[in-house]
Parts: C-alpha cells; sequence; structure tokens
C-alpha cells in the first residue's frame, strides 16, 4: 500500500513538473475566477471584522463560491489533469492544445459524475471524516467519466474500482490534505492583506495542489485498470488452454 502510494505520488509529481503549462492553465483559470470572488466577499460579508460570526460567515461563503466554481468550471480542470496523467502513463505526445481540446470534448458527460462526487466531498469536509471518506471512494470519478465512453455510472464504478485501493488512495491523499490545512489558515490570510494579485497567486497554488491530486488519482485509476485487463487475460489463457 505505502509502497503503491508512493510511486503515485512520485508520478504525480512528475506530471505536475512535465506537463507545467496544463498545470498552470488550470490553477490560474480557476483562481482568476474564485480570488476576485472571494476578496469581494471578504469586504462585504466579513467587513475587515475579525470576530468568530464575520469569519464564519466569510468561510461559509468562500465554501459555497468554491463549490459553484467546482461544479461548473471543474470538469475542465479535471479533465486537463486526466489528459496530462495520460499521456504521462502512456508515454504519449502532448501539447496544450490537445489537452483543452480534450477537457472540452469531455465536458458535458463529466459534468454530472463530477458535480455529484464534488457535492459529496465538499459538504463531507466540513467535518472533515466523511469528506476523506467520500474522497477515497470517489478518487477514479474524473478519470472514468473522462476516458470510459461505455461507463454507465462513473460514481459507482469508482465506488467498486476503489475498494481495495482505498487506504492507498489516502495516502496519496494525505499530503494534499496536510498542506491545505496550513494554507488555508495562514497562507490565504496574508495573500489577502497584500492586495488581489497576492491572493490570485495563493489560489492558483491551491490550484496546482488540486492538479497534482487529480492527476494522481489518475495514475491509481490508469494502474487499476491494467491490472484488470491483465488478470482477465490470465484467465483467458488459461481457459483456452488444452486440457491435460
Amino acid at each position: 500500500m505505502i509502497r503503491r502510494a508512493f510511486r503515485t505520488i512520485l508520478a504525480a509529481t512528475r506530471t505536475l513538473a512535465t506537463r507545467a503549462p496544463l498545470a498552470l492553465l488550470a490553477a490560474f483559470s480557476s483562481a482568476c475566477i474564485t480570488a476576485p470572488v472571494d476578496a469581494l466577499i471578504w469586504e462585504s460579508v466579513g467587513g475587515g471584522r475579525t470576530d468568530q460570526t464575520a469569519l464564519l460567515q466569510v468561510m461559509l461563503s468562500w465554501v459555497v463560491v468554491y463549490l459553484a466554481v467546482a461544479i461548473v468550471f471543474g470538469p475542465l480542470f479535471a479533465a486537463l489533469a486526466v489528459y496530462s496523467a495520460r499521456t504521462v502513463h502512456q508515454g504519449a505526445d502532448w501539447s496544450v492544445s490537445g489537452g483543452i481540446n480534450f477537457a472540452l470534448n469531455r465536458y458535458k458527460r463529466m459534468f454530472t459524475p463530477h458535480a455529484r462526487a464534488q457535492l459529496a466531498i465538499q459538504i463531507g469536509m466540513q467535518v472533515l471524516v466523511p469528506g476523506i471518506f467520500y474522497l477515497c471512494m470517489y478518487a477514479f470519478v474524473d478519470a472514468i467519466a473522462a476516458t470510459d465512453e461505455v461507463a454507465r455510472s462513473p460514481t459507482t464504478k469508482s465506488k467498486n474500482l476503489t475498494r481495495g485501493r482505498r487506504g492507498t488512495v489516502f495516502w496519496v491523499a494525505l499530503p494534499f490534505i496536510l498542506l491545505s490545512v496550513p494554507k488555508g489558515l495562514v497562507i490565504d490570510p496574508q495573500a489577502l492583506s497584500l492586495g488581489l494579485p497576492a491572493f490570485i497567486a495563493s489560489h492558483a497554488l491551491s490550484g496546482l495542489m488540486e492538479f497534482w491530486l487529480a492527476a494522481g488519482f489518475a495514475h491509481l485509476y490508469f494502474e487499476r485498470v491494467a491490472e484488470l485487463k491483465a488478470a482477465e487475460a490470465a484467465k483467458a489463457a488459461v481457459a483456452a488452454a488444452p486440457a491435460g
């Protein structure tokens, strides 16, 4: 489990590094949408106050904004990560235009399963443990929706394929979870105090972290599919072998 998780973490990091233009495109596109809205919420809802009630209102408003962006634009950003991971996994050629076309062509079929998964994960994350459970269970949803044209329910298929792999999924996601906490509590407020450009950069950092995680999940999915195909081929070979 730990070895597979470490291998996946390395694959996700390699994807982020070698497909940096696509990662930056996804991260800054998301940041340029969410950061100005979040900054406006801070001024209008929080009004610069630091009491608990104001901070809670701001945080809840930010969650709503994040969910809205994740549902509407998230399939595009996730598809870029899946495209990047697949080209790395297959050793295939890639291009920025190829990634954009891949994302646009798969938006429609990714929209509903991505929205369902994100709603469950983000609502669950408000009390942490259910969110982590849903994150592990729906880890393959985007990769399935983007690459499996015959899957009738990517969410159901993800539940099935992650069985026996959720421990690995958790270890892959753990660095993201651990880094997200100090980033939200320390880096984001500091960036906000420095002005909108810094706040956009802070959101883009979150986008890069999410791209990395999505790429890692995609690598795990491709590995899982390869294992299942190998097992099926072995069974077919045994069945076809002459008796005695």
